[in-house]
């Protein structure tokens, strides 16, 4: 009897455990559940890649030759400073967009960094073009560091003028100038010295200088630089107006046996940036981006002075005569200055809406910034 009660009781303890086990499960913690249940989850994905932008830079040298050192340097260097935020492409030789489209290209952000000569672009900076005036640049046989410490900063304390500034910041930002060294005359066979040597020429030649060339006889073309060796070699040209190192980039010294070491001016490779790309950085990224750029000149500027040395060098080995202009070659291109160039740059100037008030303004302001340069580092003759 006893043992019957035992089992009967052991039955009821089995129903009654199984019928518990459920509200216990119920009773427990919702964390118990809630930690089973995340334990499953996948990771959450990692946070997108920081954007990368690109800067898109053209300019008409040769790459590897020129001015391109400057923009050879700073592309991955700026992409180094900024750890990778943006990413710099180059395109030299205007593989990119050609030189007579940089303006349009650089407002409408097609590049977001241009170089253009001003001369290609006259009536866009006439009064940019005054220091590309014959005899009113630099001696063209003073290419030397103090050269660059003279025409660099005079240009730009010229571009601080404020009808200067206007037009270097006219739909884009100015953002400063590879200067290059005074361009010099180049003649495949006919030796030049004074301007009424031009007569029965043909020469590559745009604004004043071209005027000076019909106004002795002579015939122009519009060439832009890579194709001036073709044209040597057809005839279609007798010489043109090239910097030193513009010689030997394209190999001209191979087909022009004269070079007239006068100062033809001095060119203005100005830098322009687009306004929405440089007004869109970051502070941070802005003076990363400036500071870039400033050292970017000095690297230019030394690589260019070198390659001018080498041109002159290379010319001379080459058996090219190089005439150096004497005292009254001088005087007849200083003539000429006053006669053809300063009213032919007044002119164009003029037909653009410049005032007279403002060509006297900017030209005798050039003439103080120029002759305090020239005697503060010491150049050759009078300015």
């Amino acid at each position: 009897m006893k043992r019957k009660y035992w089992i009967v009781a052991s039955l009821v303890l089995v129903v009654l455990a199984a019928l518990l086990l459920p509200a216990c499960a119920e009773e427990q913690p919702a964390t118990t559940t809630t930690s089973t249940v995340s334990s499953t989850q996948p990771p959450p994905p990692p946070p997108p890649p920081a954007e990368v932008k690109t800067i898109k830079i053209s300019y008409s040298c040769p790459v590897g030759k020129g001015y391109s050192a400057g923009e050879i340097w700073f592309g991955p260097e700026f992409e180094k400073r900024t750890n990778g935020r943006y990413k710099v492409e180059l395109y030299g030789a205007s593989t990119l967009v050609p030189i007579t489209a940089v303006l349009d290209s650089v407002k409408k952000g097609v590049v977001q960094i241009g170089l253009t000569s001003t001369a290609q672009f006259a009536k866009d900076f006439p009064l940019s073009m005054l220091p590309q005036t014959m005899t009113l640049g630099w001696p063209s046989t003073a290419v030397t560091p103090k050269w660059y410490d003279a025409a660099t900063p005079a240009f730009e304390e010229f571009a601080k003028i404020p009808e200067v500034a206007a037009e270097l910041n006219n739909g884009f930002t100015y953002g400063g100038n590879d200067l290059l060294s005074s361009s010099m005359i180049l003649m495949k066979k006919k030796e030049i010295h004074v301007p009424a040597d031009f007569k029965g020429t043909t020469m590559s030649a745009i604004g004043a200088f071209a005027e000076v060339v019909k106004a002795n006889g002579g015939a122009t073309v519009a060439v832009v630089t890579p194709e001036i060796y073709m044209n040597l070699d057809k005839g279609a040209i007798d010489g043109a107006s090239v910097s030193p190192t513009m010689i030997t980039d394209w190999k001209l010294q191979s087909i022009a046996d004269y070079m007239f070491a006068i100062d033809m001016g001095t060119g203005n490779m100005v830098i322009l940036y687009n306004n929405d790309f440089y007004k869109s950085l970051s502070a941070a990224d802005k003076k990363i981006f400036d500071d870039t750029r400033a050292e970017a000149w000095p690297i230019c500027r030394d690589f260019m002075l070198a390659a001018d040395t080498k041109a002159l060098a290379t010319l001379a080995a080459e058996g090219k005569k190089i005439v150096q202009p004497s005292a009254s070659d001088l005087a007849a291109w200083k003539a000429t200055v006053q006669e053809i160039m300063l009213p032919k740059w007044r002119n164009d100037a003029k037909s653009v809406g410049i005032s007279d008030a403002t060509l006297d303004k900017v030209y005798n302001a050039w003439l103080e910034i120029r002759t305090k340069y020239w005697k503060q580092v010491g150049l050759p003759g009078e300015p």
